[in-house]
């Protein structure tokens, strides 16, 4: 495999055998199942579609590859486009994953889709597989019309069908994945408030990757209020039900650290996870695929171009996987974690730097000039709100009371009482 920019693969710098042996297994398959969308997100990072579904052979590769591992359990996502543009592929390659994998090996099913098209049927399919469905909605009208105009009244009845025909699906597999921007910032409470009334039990909230137009560094305020009447609401919720509804609030310090760890090299650029795209084409991250994104050469992304694996059904993936996770290595140089910054500051000088994560592509895509490792100021801006607001769960959770700090402005009081009458209704059961 030749590399561009002047990097030799790793079988020619190290020996073969060496490199391979010591990548950890693939844990994580995303399987592109059509670049088609039924679609137009203003946000959307797709921006050079070829209405191309994925060939079978290829999809049946990818599953090979990933089932050979030594992993006791993998997760197999299908994602698009839009993937149930193409569902009987995705029900074809199910019937094969779970005739294939050997004996005491689990596969773990998943798809992320904009729900528009899930009918009665899929659903069916979904649920008697345990899939994960991870649903792409914004909230309430005035933020989904931001997204995709006219489909909020679409989605909003689709959850409470689902409900209603496919209870466990619902309330196990359902996770909706709010995608926060510029614009939407001041509909984020309410928008969670009224997934809640839905009963949706998981909610995943992230900022959005590569468009951050009309963001102000002292909007930071805007967003901290906003993140603040969220953490009121899900302890509310935690009061009553002893779970925390949206993920961003339930992990642990020890998880925020690791997650982090992880994140500044994350698992497409480990090798542990691989993307296998509508031409059939391997790669670590969707944001890498040429077959649905526009990556002009010169631009900052083009360096990835040293990260593609080539086609899954060609012999000798392990060793192309191996050159490109050397590779991925070489784009972030030792130091780069000192220059990381935003415009609030340098990141090592954040207190909340330890368990901080943040795409590395989205680093390299907003960066002005080749190792730079300027942090877009939105996600940022969200994540340090978020992480003020996270170490209030992880009180009333019982791992040690205290009441909110002097400096965060948007942890009152009257919360701190709330999660001491929690931990005491929990400490008398």
């Amino acid at each position: 495999m030749q590399l561009s920019g002047g990097v030799r693969p790793a079988s020619e710098r190290r020996g073969t055998r060496e490199v391979v042996m010591a990548l950890r297994d693939v844990t994580r398959i995303l399987i592109v199942l059509t670049d088609r969308c039924n679609l137009n997100c203003a946000y959307c990072y797709q921006t050079a579609t070829k209405s191309r579904s994925i060939p079978w052979e290829a999809v049946r590769a990818g599953i090979d590859f990933a089932l050979k591992g030594s992993s006791p359990e993998i997760d197999l996502i299908f994602s698009g486009g839009e993937p149930l543009l193409d569902f009987d592929r995705l029900r074809e390659a199910v019937v094969y994953a779970d005739a294939a994998r050997p004996p005491g090996k689990r596969v773990q099913y998943r798809i992320s889709t904009n729900g528009l098209l899930l009918s009665q049927e899929m659903a069916g399919f979904l649920q008697e597989h345990e899939f994960t469905v991870q649903l792409s909605f914004d909230g309430i009208a005035a933020a989904q019309d931001c997204r995709a105009p006219g489909t909020f009244q679409i989605l909003d009845q689709m959850l409470d069908s689902l409900r209603a025909g496919h209870p466990d699906l619902f309330a196990r597999g359902l996770r909706v994945s709010m995608v926060v921007t510029p614009l939407t910032v001041n509909h984020m409470a309410e928008s969670v408030a009224h997934f809640l009334r839905k009963d949706v039990r998981n909610i995943i909230i992230a900022p959005v990757i590569g468009h951050q137009e009309g963001w102000e560094a002292g909007k930071i305020t805007e967003l901290d209020a906003q993140i603040g009447a969220i953490a009121e609401t899900c302890l509310r919720h935690l009061e009553r039900t002893g779970e925390v509804p949206v993920r961003i609030f339930g992990k642990t310090r020890a998880q925020n650290r690791e997650e982090g760890h992880k994140r500044r090299l994350c698992g497409g650029l480990r090798g542990t996870s691989l993307v296998v795209d509508a031409d059939g084409q391997v790669l670590g991250c969707p944001l890498f695929s040429e077959s649905c994104k526009d990556i002009r050469a010169g631009s900052p992304l083009s360096a990835v171009n040293t990260l593609l694996m080539g086609d899954i059904r060609e012999p000798g993936l392990s060793e192309r996987r191996a050159a490109a996770c050397e590779a991925a290595r070489l784009l972030l140089p030792p130091g780069w974690e000192e220059r990381r910054h935003s415009s609030y500051g340098r990141c090592r000088d954040c207190e909340y730097f330890d368990g901080c994560s943040i795409c590395p592509v989205s680093i390299v895509n907003d960066a002005q000039e080749p190792g730079t490792f300027r942090v877009p100021d939105f996600i940022c801006a969200f994540n340090q709100a978020v992480f003020k607001q996270r170490e209030r769960f992880h009180h009333a959770s019982g791992k040690g009371l205290s009441r909110p700090r002097d400096s965060d402005p948007i942890a009152p009081l009257e919360a701190w009482l709330r999660a001491i009458r929690a931990q005491r209704a929990r400490d008398r059961t």
